[in-house]
């Protein structure tokens, strides 16, 4: 996988440089803030007040054009990556399916399910959320006493963001394992249901289809209550953060320590600070199972590609068969046993 990762680290590498002028571009606001409220409604100077609007405007708009040109980077990543997977993938999934064993595969869904999340909210939260310590530190600038309460809420979210992990890795996998093993059961039957009639087997397999649905909904249910508390807990985190904050500022602009626009470009600095976290935390499921995806991917691309074809004689028209026997999948008694027989061209059984 990591071959392949290669071929598209021009499309990170540029979106990665994006990400730093877009996150530095995004400091317009907050200075903004701090010179109109201590400078400009101090002097009541509407020419200082235009200057500064059009500035912070035409930063803004910058900032839009390079996060559309990022967008447009990573979904061209995850394009190539797809194809430059899927014959690779293709192979190994037929190499695999040919085991009974082995039949159960994701193969191009891993493809697709990497490509979605490389082109997706979440990655570009990832992105951006290496600049967060550069919101943090210019907070502590502004005030030591700001810095601090910035970075304990940051550190808040990380944890919260950990156990988020901890708590939905282990049902996840299990949530991709058993929908396979549905989805296959279900795609065997109904390919082979004139079979299964036959021998009485469809109860059975109805039953173990619904043995394998009930499991997956079961870790479905404990990674939606585990994600869904986290997220009510991220939410609820960030915005006692941002109180906590304010009331700090605002303690300091009373004790005359500081200024109404410090407060004001504190609050703005950790709302930028913490929304990757808070953005990471919520597709934080999406980061999973593209994790899940890769690793089976680089499982299935490990495995030895498939031997060349044996070359065989032109075909005659005539068919023997001695003492032939044939075992199903799982089963120990043969279906069929001693089966001889000898057809001449042109001939039917």
């Amino acid at each position: 996988m990591r071959a392949y990762l290669q071929q598209c680290r021009s499309h990170f590498w540029f979106a990665g440089l994006f990400s730093l002028f877009i996150n530095l571009l995004l400091l317009a606001v907050p200075l903004y803030s701090l010179q109109v409220f201590d400078r400009v409604l101090i002097s009541r100077s509407e020419p200082t007040l235009l200057v500064l609007t059009l500035m912070v405007v035409g930063a803004l708009l910058t900032q839009a054009t390079l996060e559309i040109v990022r967008g447009r980077l990573l979904l061209s990543a995850g394009a190539r990556l797809e194809s430059l997977l899927g014959p690779a993938v293709l192979e190994g999934t037929l190499r695999r399916a040919l085991n009974p064993t082995q039949a159960d595969v994701a193969g191009l869904a891993d493809v697709a399910q990497l490509r979605g999340f490389l082109s997706g909210g979440t990655m570009a939260a990832l992105l951006d959320a290496p600049w967060a310590p550069l919101y943090l530190g210019l907070i502590a600038l502004l005030d030591p006493s700001l810095g601090v309460i910035a970075g304990v809420g940051a550190l808040a979210l990380a944890f919260l963001a950990y156990l988020n992990e901890r708590l939905t890795r282990a049902p996840l996998r299990d949530i991709h394992r058993q929908a396979r093993f549905a989805a296959n059961v279900a795609d065997a039957t109904v390919r082979n249901a004139e079979a299964a009639q036959a021998l009485g087997m469809l109860p059975a397999l109805h039953q173990r289809w619904e043995n394998a649905s009930a499991a997956m909904l079961g870790a479905w249910l404990q990674v939606g209550r585990a994600s869904g508390s986290i997220s009510a807990l991220s939410r609820c985190a960030r915005w006692l953060i941002q109180v906590a904050i304010m009331a700090a500022a605002a303690r300091l602009v009373i004790e005359e320590t500081t200024t109404s626009g410090v407060m004001l470009a504190s609050t703005l600095l950790l709302a930028r600070a913490l929304a990757p976290v808070e953005i990471a935390i919520g597709g934080w499921k999406a980061w999973v199972e593209a994790r899940t995806a890769y690793q089976r991917l680089d499982a299935l691309l490990a495995v030895r590609p498939m031997a060349p074809l044996t070359a065989l004689p032109a075909p005659v028209g005539a068919l023997a068969a001695n003492r032939l026997s044939y075992f199903a999948p799982g089963v120990e008694r043969p279906l069929l046993h001693g089966v001889s027989f000898k057809l001449e061209p042109g001939e039917a059984l």
